[in-house]
């Protein structure tokens, strides 16, 4: 499922730099993780409204630890079990 929607984000022309799981299973719901200080909100709010995420600043430790090492993403998107193809 991460790789299809990984797939469908990039046809709204986001670059994706990893793409694995999340070392907190099972998330209930999608949630979008911003790592730009809120500076990229724009493209934060068109991820959120195409994934139907909760959006969220703080930065859980065990996430961005993981998805964060030599990795220039703006963006974490934990999919979450309501996750459906848009």
């Amino acid at each position: 499922l991460a790789k299809t929607i990984g797939e469908i984000i990039k046809t709204q022309d986001f670059v994706i730099t990893h793409v694995g799981n999340a070392p907190t299973k099972p998330v209930a719901k999608t949630v979008l993780y911003d790592l730009t200080d809120g500076e990229e909100f724009l493209a934060a709010d068109q991820l959120r409204l195409l994934l139907n995420a909760l959006f969220s600043e703080e930065r859980p430790a065990a996430i961005v630890t993981a998805a964060l090492t030599d990795s220039p993403a703006d963006f974490i998107i934990v999919l979450g079990e309501n996750t459906k193809l848009p």
